[in-house]
């Protein structure tokens, strides 16, 4: 299934980009798979490109709300890029506890520090941990390089899909998953628990993906980048799981390209989190979002 779903990519959809990120990140963990033309006929289907709508609505939401992020969300205090990502590690246990809390995932501290060292059994909980722990490094990884470049969102472009197979590459690897999982963006539609806001159909995944890297590489300012960056990024749900943890991700990637310090989104605070959230799918109103962001960053200095 690897083979053809890889070949689809390559052959069928044109993304050599995609195939190859995830027949190199298969690699690294001991899966060799060459990509196969899963149509036996190029004659049967011929692809004809068209942008969807939710392509256009995510670079229109972008430029709605840009204004909302630039006059609400201060300017970045004059900081040193590099002091500020070798000190991310300082954080680290404390955010791995707040964003797999935030998913519903019962970790502890001690849990945390255990999956940093390899010393977890073959459980979900600690496997989850595990994999944010090696997530989170393939982040550190794409901050050092997008602190030393224009465009931050081509780093993420690039590497996001590092950050995705990392995330889950222990639970593979125990065989909770299958390595389908590991296969690019999801292959069915997806609902958010709890949640009006229906995440664009898989056909739509990747125009929508495309229309967010275009806005991340092409924003100057680092909080829209970030503010936006993450809300979109759980607007397109463009994984079956994981999607809020890498959103959270996201954000702080471009927070720090952008001289930002490292913003935890506390479990305590979940709630006020999603309502915020699910204000822009009701109301469109974006201004809660910043707000709470920025109230969240003020509770930890870097």
């Amino acid at each position: 299934p690897a083979s053809r779903i890889i070949g689809a990519y390559k052959y069928h959809l044109k993304n050599n980009k995609m195939a190859e990120a995830i027949t190199n990140e298969l690699e690294l963990y001991g899966m060799i798979v060459k990509p196969k033309n899963p149509f036996k006929s190029s004659a049967i289907i011929k692809s004809v490109k068209q942008t969807s709508i939710y392509a256009d609505r995510v670079i229109g939401f972008w430029q709605l709300h840009r204004e909302t992020v630039i006059k609400n969300f201060p300017k970045p205090s004059i900081r040193n890029k590099i002091k500020l990502l070798n000190k991310i590690d300082d954080l680290y246990t404390f955010d791995a506890y707040n964003s797999l809390s935030i998913e519903g995932y019962q970790v502890t501290i001690e849990l945390i520090k255990q999956a940093q060292l390899n010393k977890v059994p073959l459980e979900k909980n600690a496997l989850a941990a595990k994999g944010y722990s090696k997530a989170f490094l393939e982040t550190k990884k794409s901050i050092a390089k997008m602190i030393t470049t224009k465009k931050p969102g081509s780093v993420f472009e690039k590497d996001l899909q590092k950050w995705y197979i990392n995330l889950f590459a222990p639970q593979i690897k125990a065989n909770l998953l299958s390595e389908r999982h590991l296969l690019g963006y999801r292959s069915t539609q997806v609902y958010i628990r709890n949640s009006r806001h229906v995440p664009p159909p898989k056909e739509a995944l990747m125009d929508s993906m495309d229309a967010l890297f275009y806005c991340l590489k092409n924003e100057e300012n680092a909080a829209v980048r970030a503010i936006l960056g993450h809300y979109m990024f759980v607007y397109i749900h463009p994984y079956i799981d994981g999607n809020g943890r890498i959103a959270r991700l996201l954000m702080n990637s471009m927070f720090l390209s952008g001289g930002y310090s490292w913003t935890i989104v506390h479990e305590k605070n979940r709630d006020e989190y999603l309502n915020c959230l699910e204000t822009i799918t009701a109301d469109q109103n974006f201004l809660p979002f910043v707000l709470f962001l920025k109230e969240e960053q003020n509770r930890e200095h870097l």
